[in-house]
């Protein structure tokens, strides 16, 4: 029991210099991770008028509607009916994964 004690009191205090290691580094992934995603979501907003409007590029049209299908972000963008219209004449892909 003696020998497991300062055993026991060495591991929970390596653990815990672990936790507060790792601690700093989790939260700068995730504010980094936050930020960069929200920036990417705030540029893919940007091009939906000019999508609607129609003043991107075919190109940039299929680009932009490959992005919303690869994030599945029909609903986000309420353009169901313009991803399978992509997806039907070939300018697009949809990969489709499990049961969906």
């Amino acid at each position: 029991m003696r020998i497991v004690l300062p055993l026991l009191r060495s591991f929970v205090l390596s653990m815990s210099s672990l936790l507060h290691g790792i601690k700093p580094m989790v939260s700068v992934w995730q504010s980094n991770t936050c930020f960069e995603s929200s920036k990417y979501l705030q540029e893919l907003d940007n091009f939906l008028p000019k999508f609607l409007s129609g003043e991107l590029s075919m190109e940039d049209q299929a680009r932009f509607i490959q992005t919303v299908i690869d994030l599945d972000l029909q609903d986000r963008y309420d353009l169901h009916q313009e991803c399978k219209y992509f997806v039907l004449e070939g300018l697009c892909y949809e990969v489709f994964l499990g049961d969906d």
